[in-house]
């Protein structure tokens, strides 16, 4: 969701390209409220140019990574806000699909237990198997988003969460590609 450098000083946070215009605006006003120094992309500041809502949200994402991290706060807690955004958008524009879907920060010995634990306990793995519509790209991160969804789409209706410790996040974005589809259900 969001890029990180390899040492704690090189790192940044930045906006996915994949999210829509309205959502990143709206979290984008909530780094600023929330500890994110925004005076820079007002009309006059030095980043204001170029005026484009992903160069902003950019900006004021890495602007509140960077005040808050020795605070505890994280580019996790702007990647929460931007799904929180764009799920709660979704449902105010009268979609009703989410999709359950690896938090890109989960370390992969993580997700590869909650992967397991979630093709043994519902979901529908096979289409992770080689040569099947899932297999590729063959990523713990993609093959744990596929399973944590399938899990989840089966298992809600009985009281199952998008959690897995922490592994897993909602998102109002299809994250299906190519042949390979996650399914929603109401």
């Amino acid at each position: 969701m969001f890029s990180d450098g390899q040492d704690e000083e090189k790192y940044w946070c930045i906006a996915d390209e994949q999210f829509p215009d309205e959502v990143l605006e709206e979290a984008t006003d909530w780094a600023c409220r929330n500890g994110a120094d925004c005076s820079e992309i007002e009309p006059g500041g030095c980043c204001y140019l170029p005026n484009t809502v992903k160069d902003h949200a950019s900006y004021a994402f890495n602007s509140y990574y960077q005040h808050m991290k020795h605070l505890g706060g994280t580019c996790y807690l702007v990647l929460i806000q931007v799904s929180k955004v764009a799920y709660e958008t979704s449902f105010s524009h009268g979609q009703r699909e989410d999709w359950c879907i690896s938090d890109e920060q989960y370390p992969d010995e993580e997700l590869q237990k909650a992967m397991e634990w979630a093709c043994h306990n519902g979901a529908n793995c096979d289409s992770l198997q080689p040569n099947r519509p899932c297999f590729l790209p063959s990523t713990i991160r993609d093959h744990a988003s596929y399973a944590f969804n399938s899990y989840y789409q089966n298992m809600k209706h009985k009281g199952a969460s998008c959690y897995f410790l922490g592994a897993a996040v909602l998102t109002a974005l299809n994250p299906s590609h190519g042949s390979c589809k996650f399914e929603t259900l109401p």
